[in-house]
């Protein structure tokens, strides 16, 4: 996902107003730099308990991006080609993600902890479908948190599952909200606002409830929270609702520092107080999520001091690299780690080394593929091949 802004005019009902044109914003890739480290360096084992909250920071991330994207299609013409939307996603995911799934299963025969080689297989088998939170949770094995969770190299992939099948429904959720308006182009910002609320709001009392134990789910009330996207969608809610409504957003350098500092102390905060005991995600995720957006909201309209640190080349340098880096730190930190269990550091030092093979996948398979145009059957037939790889690759 490219970085943008998704800045557009505001709610006016008396004539449509499309987003600004998209911009680059440095700040946003030095936040996704601040999410991954914090869930590379919690999975190193360093002294940073609540680190997982990295993932809630992605989720608000990509439902701010990816809102604007869309949103400047539908605000301005109306129309959104969901084939197109699909189509970018799979050519800017898949081939990244298929190399380290398979690569990690085959791996896995020799370098796997000792009977988690099952486990690996399955989870990358449904890590190509997109659906490796769901295994997960029917493995019923205590969840994230779980020594039979930590000992699996593709556990990490449940969060890119849970985001793929958010975005299967997001797209059309926004285009049908944009045509119940369609004799009022005025008010589809509105419309697109109110549709995105309102499932927000029904994802977050569901995460609520079943975190808090108010609707029972068999025994996996804390797995299903968790892991689900039904649980999770408020998140991306959240960036979505920002990117909606970043014009109503204040203006102000006293405004913009305050939201960034605040924000950021949110996350901060989560990521060294929350731990492996905190009832999360449930009211506890609001932390982190609410930082997030402020971090974005304070670079709405101009970069102040804190978001032009955030947006330094080393941050974003780290920021571009956050997928590949996230696919590859875990899988290597848990190889390392069943090679020689007992030597001290070493999770760091993996996590550390991780950043090559990220380097190599970020440079050789992301960047090639990265807003070239490309006839819509070799895209088909590129994701049918990610798909069908490691599917393969697991039974044989």
């Amino acid at each position: 996902m490219t970085a943008v802004a998704a800045e557009g005019g505001p709610l006016d009902t008396s004539a449509p107003r499309p987003p600004a044109a998209p911009h680059h914003r440095a700040d946003i890739q030095g936040l996704r730099a601040v999410a991954v480290l914090l869930v590379v360096l919690f999975h190193a084992s360093a002294p940073l308990p609540g680190g997982y909250v990295g993932v809630d920071v992605f989720f608000v991330v990509s439902g701010y991006v990816i809102t604007g994207m869309l949103a400047r299609a539908l605000v301005g013409t109306g129309r959104l080609s969901l084939g197109t939307f699909y189509l970018r996603r799979s050519r800017r995911l898949l081939p990244a993600l298929a190399t380290m799934v398979t690569t990690v299963m085959v791996l896995s025969v020799f370098l796997a902890p000792l009977g988690a080689e099952a486990r690996t297989l399955g989870t990358g088998v449904a890590a190509s479908l997109f659906v490796a939170n769901l295994y997960l949770i029917t493995l019923g094995k205590g969840g994230y948190f779980h020594t039979a969770a930590q000992t699996n190299p593709l556990l990490h992939t449940w969060s890119l599952s849970l985001e793929e099948q958010f975005y299967l429904f997001f797209p059309a959720l926004l285009l049908l909200a944009a045509l119940a308006v369609r004799r009022r182009p005025g008010q589809r910002t509105t419309a697109l606002a109110l549709a995105v609320a309102a499932v927000s709001i029904v994802s977050f009392g569901l995460c609520w409830a079943i975190t808090n134990q108010r609707i029972p789910v068999d025994q996996l009330n804390t797995e299903f929270a968790f892991y689900t996207a039904p649980t999770r969608a408020w998140q991306f809610g959240v960036g979505a609702l920002l990117a909606l409504l970043a014009p109503w957003w204040p203006k102000g350098r006293a405004i913009g520092e305050a939201a960034f500092w605040g924000g950021l102390a949110l996350v901060v905060w989560a990521a060294f107080v929350y731990d492996d005991t905190t009832r999360f995600p449930g009211l506890a995720a609001v932390v982190p999520t609410v930082g997030a957006a402020l971090v974005i909201a304070a670079g709405i309209h101009a970069m102040g001091r804190g978001s032009a640190l955030l947006g330094s080349r080393p941050l974003t340098w780290i920021g571009d690299r956050s997928y590949s880096w996230y696919l590859w730190h875990w899988p290597i930190i848990v190889f390392a780690s069943a090679l020689w269990p007992r030597t001290t550091g070493l999770p760091a030092l993996a996590a550390a080394l991780s950043i090559v093979p990220a380097y190599v996948s970020y440079r050789w398979l992301e960047q090639p593929l990265r807003g070239r145009e490309v006839p819509p059957s070799r895209t088909v037939r590129l994701a049918l091949t990610c798909i069908v790889v490691p599917i393969l690759t697991a039974a044989v």
